[in-house]
């Protein structure tokens, strides 16, 4: 395991050190000028300790410098045993596209793969606060089927400039991503350019991408760039996009396979949508809204073929909306 440390003010490059057993204390770069890059060498130690504890431990390095910065991970096949914790103002990227691949390594034993979480000393306690700075970048996240991973990608409380770009997650059993918390009142995340594929054996009981807020007082925006969430084949009533409680979602440019509904909205959630379309052989709802659903549906070339199933299913009022074949305007 090689690790090096990049200075942008500096320009330079500073060997940190060489072989599996040269970790960098997560103080070491405290002094030194805040911005960089720390570069991560796979070890192809299948068991995932060494991987892991090489990218958590520069994750820990950067936020110990106060100022963040990115983990570059070389490109290659890279195991973990247990999550990576991302910290604030930290971004964590792959190489070559994808070609950095982060799978659960023979001894993981966890949850999650990543999980985000920012913490604050109130009130004398350690405490989860809302989150910013911080993406996961060119990475391919292969969860291999395995069942006891609730979902790849755990974001607590995703805020200004954070999310997923370019990330593949796949073969997940449970949730790709789950947004969770959205700590105080508002939150604002994106994710761009990244696919989700579900396992063959994925579970109906978890979607794809799940968000929710459970801070009856505030809003998480979600915002959507040319994503593609693809439900288990064959189709066992799979949700792709799930968006409870608050979650206001935005759409530019998506697409969904193989499940009963695209889009699924409950509660306060509200949802606009910007050429949005599902394939028009495997999905049966482009939109789903719960019976307690209270928010607004707005959008523009909405589009899903096929001679059955709807563009917009409406439990509350417990009738099919239409099963319009053209692209469709909401007022």
């Amino acid at each position: 395991m090689r690790i090096t440390r990049r200075d942008f003010v500096s320009g330079g490059a500073i060997a940190v050190g060489v072989g599996s057993a040269a970790l960098v204390p997560a103080t070491a770069f405290a002094v030194l000028p805040p911005s960089g890059i720390i570069s991560v060498t796979p070890s192809e130690d299948v068991t995932g300790v060494t991987d892991r504890a090489a990218i958590q431990n520069a994750i820990d390095t950067l936020e110990a410098g106060g100022y963040g910065g990115i983990v570059e991970i070389n490109a290659g096949p890279v195991y973990i045993d247990q999550r990576l914790i991302v910290r604030n103002r930290v971004t964590v990227r792959g190489k070559n596209g994808r070609g950095t691949e982060i799978m659960p390594g023979s001894s993981f034993n966890d949850s999650y793969m990543f999980e985000f979480l920012n913490r604050a000393v109130i009130g004398g306690v350690l405490t989860p606060v809302s989150q910013f700075n911080c993406r996961l970048e060119d990475l391919s996240i292969r969860v291999l089927g395995n069942a006891s991973i609730t979902a790849a990608v755990w974001a607590r409380s995703w805020n200004e400039q954070c999310g997923l770009r370019n990330v593949l997650i796949w073969e997940h059993k449970k949730h790709a991503v789950m947004f969770t918390d959205a700590f105080g009142g508002t939150a604002t995340f994106e994710i761009r350019e990244c696919e989700f594929q579900a396992h063959a054996n994925a579970s109906a009981s978890y979607s794809g991408l799940f968000m929710t807020t459970p801070n009856i007082s505030g809003y998480t925006n979600a915002i959507l760039h040319h994503v593609v969430v693809t439900g288990p084949v064959p189709n066992t009533n799979y949700t792709c996009i799930e968006a409870r409680n608050g979650v206001n979602l935005l759409v530019t440019g998506g697409h969904v396979e193989q499940c009963e509904y695209g889009i699924y909205m409950t509660n306060r959630s509200n949802l606009s949508l910007n050429g949005f379309t599902g394939s028009p052989t495997s999905v049966v709802n482009l939109i789903g809204c719960a019976g307690d659903f209270s928010g607004k549906v707005f959008g523009s070339g909405v589009l899903k073929g096929g001679a059955t199933g709807h563009v917009l299913r409406d439990n509350k009022l417990g009738n099919h909306v239409t099963t319009e074949q053209n692209p469709l305007v909401f007022p």
